[in-house]
C-alpha cells in the first residue's frame, strides 16, 4: 500500500503528430483511480502535487473525488507512455532513442521513491519492467549513486 510516489524526470522536447502523444510520468493507482504524481496528506487524505527539489506545493486533488484511491494506492509506475493511431509511425518516447545506459542521453526517472503506509519515504522495490522490445525499451537500474532508484526509457530509434 502506498501513500505517495515521487521521482525526478528528465524532459525532452519531442515532436509528435497532432494525433499522437508522448509523455514521461510517475503514476499511483488503485482500481480505476489514477493520478500522475502526488502523495496523500496524513491528516486530510487529499493528494498533493509538489515540484522542484523542495517539493514546492502546486495544488491537490481532494480525497472526496476518489473511490478506490481515497485511502491508498495499490501500484506505482514510472517511465514513458506513447500513443499513435493504427497506420501511423511510432512516436518518439523519452529522448527519442532507445536507452544507451548513459543518463547524459537517456530519458530517466531518478530518485524513484514511494511514501509507505507509515508516511515514510523509501525507494521503490520489486520493480517489473514493461517494454515493447521491438520499438521501446525500459531498464530498471535499481538504487544507484548518485541518482537513487533509477529507471531509464526511450525509443523508437535503435541504439
Amino acid at each position: 500500500m502506498y501513500k505517495g510516489v515521487g521521482a525526478t524526470l528528465s524532459i525532452y522536447n519531442l515532436t509528435v503528430d497532432n494525433s499522437q502523444y508522448s509523455t514521461g510520468a510517475i503514476t499511483i493507482q488503485n482500481g480505476v483511480d489514477t493520478i500522475q504524481v502526488g502523495w496523500m496528506d496524513i491528516y486530510s487524505g487529499n493528494w498533493w502535487l509538489g515540484v522542484g527539489p523542495n517539493a514546492t506545493l502546486i495544488g491537490f486533488w481532494p480525497k472526496k473525488i476518489f473511490t478506490s484511491l481515497a485511502e491508498y494506492g495499490s501500484s506505482v509506475a514510472c517511465g514513458g507512455q506513447v500513443y499513435s493511431p493504427p497506420g501511423q509511425s511510432n512516436p518518439p518516447m523519452g529522448s527519442g532513442f532507445r536507452p544507451k545506459m548513459d543518463t547524459r542521453y537517456d530519458a530517466f526517472c531518478a530518485y524513484f521513491n514511494i511514501v509507505n503506509i507509515a508516511h515514510e519515504i523509501e525507494p521503490v522495490m520489486d520493480v517489473e519492467e514493461y517494454s515493447d522490445y521491438d520499438t521501446y525499451k525500459v531498464k530498471d537500474w535499481g538504487v544507484t549513486k548518485p541518482m537513487g532508484h533509477l529507471v531509464v526509457y526511450g525509443g523508437p530509434n535503435k541504439p
